[in-house]
């Protein structure tokens, strides 16, 4: 929690079940410039805003960054008397950057999460990783009817990446026994060379003169 409370800025988001007027938050994510935190609310219930995590959401002088900060802040106040001050809500944002080019008129509707993402100078990296996810997935399980993914259902892997060769039905062959010093090492014919002396035929002798 002390890294938290070093920041001057912060993102908050949170996941919840249930309908509107009766979510419940499941799980609550704070990040800051290199790390992430993830609260598991439905485990630690009220126990997670019993120390500094309530007194960090509330902080005045700590600015909180999410996408439509109504739903999060009414879960919050509702559960578990936490009000969330200091916020920096991009829908918000986003509505009254509309304002201002347009000179005074205001949207028709509010812009999703993904339409103001796309407007960031986000790393490319950082903006393929979603679409790269997404294939990942599509490939990875079956797609229902209602576009839903069988997640109970995965399609095998191919044999590069579950640990397999592409070829499993051929066995290594056993490297040959490695002679010890009690066995030395006996050389067999090579092509090419001469057979050894005991095989080739004798050599006439040549008489020496007196």
């Amino acid at each position: 929690m002390m890294h938290i409370w070093k920041q001057q800025v912060i993102e908050i988001g949170a996941d919840g079940v249930g309908a509107f007027q009766h979510e419940r938050v499941c799980w609550l994510q704070i990040a800051t410039k290199n790390k992430v935190y993830l609260f598991d609310i439905l485990m630690l219930e009220a126990r997670a805003f019993n120390n500094s995590l309530s007194m960090i959401l509330e902080n005045n002088h700590l600015v909180k960054v999410t996408y439509s900060c109504q739903r999060i802040a009414g879960c919050l106040r509702a559960q578990f008397g936490v009000n969330l001050s200091n916020v920096f809500d991009t829908q918000v944002a986003d509505i009254m950057c509309f304002y201002t080019e347009t000179g005074g008129f205001l949207p028709d509707r509010v812009s999703t999460l993904q339409e103001v993402s796309s407007v960031l100078e986000l790393p490319r990296e950082l903006r393929e990783l979603k679409h790269m996810r997404q294939e990942w997935a599509i490939d990875r399980y079956p797609v229902t009817e209602q576009g839903l993914l069988e997640r109970s259902n995965p399609r095998p892997l191919p044999p590069s990446q579950d640990g397999q060769g592409q070829n499993t039905a051929t066995q290594r062959q056993p490297d040959p026994p490695v002679p010890t010093a009690e066995e030395p090492v006996v050389p067999g014919p090579v092509p090419g060379l001469q057979a050894p002396a005991e095989q080739r035929p004798p050599v006439p002798a040549i008489p020496v003169g007196i």
